[in-house]
C-alpha cells in the first residue's frame, strides 16, 4: 500500500513539474515576443532617422549647390 501511494504522489509531482515548466515556458516565450517586438521597433526608428538625415543632407547638398551658381552669377 505504501509504495502505491509513493507512485501516485511521484506521479502527481511530475504532472506540476510539467505544468510548471509548460507555463513557465510559455511565459519565456511572450518575454521573447516583447523583445523581438522591441528590437523591430528599434530598427524602424533608427531607418526613420536614418531617412531623416539623409533628406537633410540631400537638402544641404542642393542649397550649396544653389549658392555656388548664386555666387558664380554674382562674379559675372
Amino acid at each position: 500500500m505504501e509504495g502505491r501511494e509513493k507512485m501516485e504522489e511521484r506521479e502527481k509531482m511530475e504532472e506540476i513539474d510539467k505544468s510548471d515548466g509548460r507555463e513557465k515556458r510559455e511565459e519565456r516565450e511572450k518575454m521573447e515576443g516583447r523583445e523581438k517586438i522591441k528590437k523591430m521597433q528599434g530598427r524602424e526608428k533608427r531607418k526613420e532617422e536614418k531617412r531623416g538625415k539623409d533628406k537633410k543632407r540631400g537638402k544641404e547638398e542642393k542649397r550649396g549647390k544653389r549658392l555656388k551658381r548664386q555666387e558664380e552669377r554674382k562674379r559675372k
